[in-house]
């Protein structure tokens, strides 16, 4: 069976481009940094959508590493050690033999562009808005996009009385999900970090009708509980946070006039 996706090509074919075109990226960020320092101007970070996941009932803890091996450090990883997340290259690697290829779909960086990229990073971006439960597949078959058919696992939803969503949307309100990706982030490349990302639209109307209005007291309880995590991983656990802000347009008018712009 060959799985294709909503571009008619091969999944695994697919997949390939993807992975050659990330090499193509983190090669453009070396490009970035040297400008960077060439203009005097000494910090370059990168932003990666860091969600968390849970491994579940029933559900080895491996396959939760997986899936947050290969979501919150596939772009990360290369810059520090010259190739991608150890379970991301075991995974694909196993996968492209399962294929009887004699290459691994997932690209090796040659020793000159291990060289380029290394040290290019100088802190990190963080969105965050939720954590899920991991749920194995077991056959191709099953996956049903690229990242899911690689990672053969995807995130479901915790339960209501865990993470509560917010009515008629995705986000739930699981703030140790955020300090636990914080400290596993800064635990493994020692670099300070900035939340970007962070909060919760409004509940969604219904008959166009908002069941909050301006009473928005699930934003409120998920924004104190977030900051709350954040003041934890900073004190408790040592990780180096250089801000926090609760929404994109925010973060983008503050960066407006700062050196990290």
């Amino acid at each position: 069976m060959v799985l294709r996706s909503n571009t008619g090509l091969p999944l695994t074919k697919q997949n390939q481009r993807r992975y050659m075109l990330t090499v193509e990226l983190l090669l453009n960020m070396h490009l970035e940094d040297s400008l960077i320092i060439a203009n005097g101007r000494p910090k370059l970070g990168m932003t990666n959508v860091n969600g968390w996941t849970l491994p579940g009932d029933g559900v080895d803890q491996s396959v939760a590493d997986r899936i947050n091996e290969m979501q919150n450090y596939w772009f990360i990883h290369p810059f520090f050690y010259g190739d991608y997340p150890p379970l991301m290259r075991e995974q694909i690697d196993m996968l492209s033999r399962q294929e009887n290829r004699t290459v691994s779909r997932l690209p090796r960086f040659t020793e000159l562009e291990k060289l380029l990229i290394k040290g290019a990073i100088d802190f990190f971006g963080v969105n965050y808005y939720i954590t899920l439960v991991a749920k194995p597949y077991t056959t191709y078959s099953t996956a049903k996009n690229w990242y899911n058919f690689d990672c053969m696992a995807a995130g479901t939803y915790l339960p209501e009385d865990v993470a509560p969503r917010v009515p008629g949307g995705w986000v739930g309100n699981y703030a140790e999900g955020l300090r636990a990706s914080l400290v596993d982030l800064y635990r493994r490349y020692k670099k300070p970090i900035l939340i970007t990302e962070n909060g919760a639209m409004d509940s969604q109307p219904t008959a166009g009708v908002y069941p909050e209005g301006r009473n928005d007291v699930y934003r409120i309880n998920y924004l104190k509980e977030h900051v709350t995590a954040v003041a934890k991983a900073m004190k408790e656990d040592d990780v180096d946070i250089m801000g926090y802000t609760d929404d994109f347009r925010r973060f983008d008018e503050m960066m407006e006039n700062t050196k990290y712009r």
